[in-house]
């Protein structure tokens, strides 16, 4: 038997048991993940939300600029704010509430009041601001009207509370000479001893206050809204007033009782505004686009002169092309602001064609008489002074008569003229004078002696 060699046995007897179980499982080992695309640098992590930048907003408008804005502003603010973001109703400050009218809360003559004015030098939009006035409900831009309005620069703001539409000369938005007056109506009035007004951003950010009377209840007490102690509450026909629209230290002293003048703000010997009313009425003409001509004169009525004044009446026409309220209204016999016979029309009797009662609709006639009127009115609306006789004492035959609107502004004339003893003079001739066209302006041309047809067309 030939002899193996015990090194060869071993590696045969390796090679055999090889083959049997298979090959030898090598260990592995983990070979590296190909790297990632290149995408370029990670996207910058998300900004906090921050609550005065709405960021872009609504999309760019127009506005007016200084005489009554009506849309959204593109306009931008210092350190990039824009008048489109909410961070721009910061620019906005409270500057008058009279909460305790003269009269009936609200009344016809005596609607309460909040003023406020845009301090910015760029129009700010109002889409956002939310008044929390207590007493009034909530109101937000569109309740009252706003949601696509801007104040101008310098521009002043007016709310004006009614109780009733019949209190109401009108109902909602119009710009009255730098002033954006907003009218509405609720029987829910300011509280006239203890009230909190707060400008907000949506209801939920403050940005402006006044807390007269005593400490706001929590639905009032938004963080950073006021500071300290209440300002005293005002009186009846009392408002307050911000001290300098310029100083806004969230503190009672920013604040004192003063007359109302709601149109109007002074601080640092300045005014914003040009609409004064010097009263607590409504303070300008309604949102209308009218002209009331006066159209017929009798001052030297048929009679003895002793009775002669109680059928003197001045009769006027609205040519339309809207419906003009004429409460507030004055009539006088000169040009001058302070002439002694200027007297208030007050509304007497009739249907003007319009609400409310001294309401003239366009096409429609008018009268105006003294208290102790008893000739024919034709149907008109008639109005008559707070005194018994037309102007001073009544009308004579070469005086004037000047018809102003409630903002003091001039309407129409008759007599007006250089020589008030021209022609047609109804010293002897016992006939009123007719305005011979509607358009014509007041010249002696202009008019023509003719039988009366008080409130005839």
């Amino acid at each position: 038997m030939p002899t193996i060699h015990r090194r060869t046995f071993l590696a045969s007897l390796t090679t055999l048991l090889a083959l049997a179980c298979g090959p030898a499982e090598l260990p592995t080992v983990d070979e590296p993940e190909p790297p990632p695309p290149d995408l370029g640098p990670e996207p910058p992590l998300p900004l906090p939300e921050i609550p005065f930048d709405r960021g872009g907003g609504a999309g760019p408008g127009t506005t007016s600029g200084g005489g009554g804005a009506t849309t959204s502003t593109t306009s931008g603010g210092p350190s990039g704010t824009t008048g489109e973001g909410p961070g721009a109703l910061a620019e906005l400050r409270l500057t008058e509430v009279l909460a305790n009218p003269d009269g009936k809360d609200g009344g016809a003559d005596s609607p309460e009041i909040i003023e406020l004015v845009n301090l910015a030098d760029f129009a700010v939009d109002l889409d956002r601001l939310t008044i929390l006035a207590r007493g009034w409900p909530r109101l937000d831009a569109d309740d009252l009207g706003l949601d696509d309005r801007a104040l101008a620069p310098g521009e002043l703001l007016l709310l004006r509370r009614y109780a009733s539409p019949e209190d109401a000369p009108w109902i909602g938005v119009a710009a009255e000479d730098g002033v954006l007056a907003v009218n509405l109506v609720t029987n829910e009035g300011l509280r006239n001893g203890d009230g909190a007004v707060l400008l907000t951003v949506d209801g939920d950010v403050a940005i402006d206050a006044l807390i007269y009377g005593a400490p706001p209840p929590p639905s009032h007490d938004l963080p950073g809204a006021w500071i300290g102690a209440p300002v005293e509450s005002a009186g009846a026909g009392v408002s307050l007033c911000r001290l300098d629209p310029a100083i806004d230290s969230d503190r009672a002293d920013d604040w004192g009782a003063c007359a109302p003048s709601p149109g109007m703000i002074e601080g640092d010997g300045g005014t914003t505004g040009d609409t004064d009313t010097g009263d607590t009425s409504s303070g300008g003409e309604a949102p209308v686009d009218a002209t009331v001509v006066i159209v017929e004169v009798l001052s030297n009525a048929p009679g003895p002169s002793d009775q002669e004044k109680t059928l003197e009446y001045v009769e006027i026409l609205n040519l339309g092309p809207d419906d003009v309220d004429l409460d507030g209204w004055t009539i006088a016999d000169a040009i001058a602001d302070d002439a002694p016979g200027r007297d208030p029309v007050l509304y007497r009797e009739g249907d003007g064609g319009c609400a409310p009662q001294t309401c003239l609709a366009a096409g429609a006639r008018a009268l105006v008489v003294g208290g102790a009127y008893s000739g024919p009115t034709g149907g008109a609306l008639v109005f008559e002074t707070d005194d018994m006789t037309l102007a001073d004492g009544g009308l004579t035959a070469s005086e004037a008569v000047v018809l102003r609107r409630s903002d003091d502004t001039i309407a129409s004339t008759y007599r007006v003229w250089d020589d008030p003893f021209a022609d047609p003079y109804p010293i002897n001739v016992e006939e009123p004078v007719h305005r011979q066209a509607v358009d014509l302006e007041d010249a002696p041309a202009s008019w023509l002696l003719g039988p009366p047809t008080p409130g005839v067309e």
